[in-house]
């Protein structure tokens, strides 16, 4: 327009009446007026789009460091509304929008990471509890780990193990408990035969259950009383065969270690070898007070044995 007016001008100096020059410098005139117009808005919007843009990006830094990137967009979404397609405005948002992509990435590695490291620590606690024997605490912790974890092979078998060493634990539990009742049952069962033995004379006899019984429960005072009257018992019978009979020294010797013998013999199972030490000792002294009873346990004890061997055979 400068150039097209400048050009008139020479016109209408050389013909000043000129119509379509003068018509035409009117209307450069109104152009280069609307330009001046023009500009000076785009000056004063752009002094606008300063000042807003710098106020936006002064509130978007603080909503970026508190990780609010939807709303320091919004800032911006609200500066294109009134300058359209302003590069500046638009390249803003894409690097927040790049940013916040880049944020939501690291926190997903970081919780990624962290969820790695509860593992690992589950996991070990988990197996310091096992090792530990502390399998309840094991089985605990095993299983919440599994419940965020439940691919952690490790995990499973140390759950595994934890579980199966607990039914262990209760088995042998049980198992004890049975062997505990039996041998209280086998205990009494001793000591009312070793009573038995007492009632029917037969003192050595019931000396062997009671002492049987000792094994079993330890000595107490009741049983202890048991024992040293069933002693008592065979001394004093002891020493009235001695005086009573005229064996020699030698014979009695001799039927001190047959019967000797023969309580080795039957307290190791050996019943037929104490069977036949007691009939020697009837063989000396017929009218010996206890070799008769003796060989008669005997031959029950005997009896018992060969019939469990049979249900064993079957």
């Amino acid at each position: 327009y400068e150039g097209a007016y400048l050009l008139l001008e020479k016109v209408l100096s050389l013909n000043p009446g000129h119509e379509d020059g003068i018509r035409l410098k009117e209307l450069i005139n109104k152009q280069l007026i609307e330009k001046s117009e023009r500009e000076k808005k785009k000056e004063e919007e752009k002094g606008i789009f300063k000042k807003e843009f710098i106020k936006a990006e002064i509130t978007a830094r603080t909503f970026i460091r508190e990780g609010r990137f939807r709303e320091a967009v919004e800032l911006f979404v609200k500066l294109v509304e009134k300058f359209p397609e302003n590069e500046e405005i638009l390249n803003k948002i894409s690097w927040i929008e790049n940013l916040e992509q880049e944020n939501i990435k690291k926190q997903k590695e970081e919780k990624e990471e962290r969820l790695r490291q509860r593992e690992k620590e589950l996991l070990i606690q988990g197996i310091k509890f096992y090792e530990g024997g502390e399998y309840a605490s094991a089985i605990r912790v095993l299983e919440e780990l599994l419940l965020d974890f439940p691919g952690s092979e490790r995990a499973q078998h140390y759950l595994s193990k934890s579980k199966e060493a607990i039914e262990r634990i209760e088995r042998e539990k049980k198992e004890e408990e049975e062997k505990e009742k039996n041998r209280e049952r086998e205990a009494r069962r001793l000591y009312y035969e070793g009573r038995k033995a007492f009632r029917e004379q037969n003192y050595e006899l019931a000396l062997e259950y009671f002492e049987k019984t000792a094994e079993i429960t330890g000595i107490n005072q009741k049983l202890a009383e048991e024992i040293h009257k069933a002693e008592m018992k065979i001394r004093e019978e002891r020493t009235q065969f001695l005086k009573a009979s005229d064996l020699q020294e030698e014979r009695r010797d001799k039927i001190v270690k047959l019967d000797l013998a023969a309580k080795k013999y039957f307290r190791e199972g050996d019943y037929l070898k104490a069977i036949a030490n007691w009939e020697d000792i009837l063989a000396i002294a017929p009218d010996h007070p206890s070799a008769r009873l003796a060989i008669e346990e005997a031959e029950k004890k005997l009896e018992e044995a060969r019939e469990e061997e049979k249900r064993l055979q079957k």
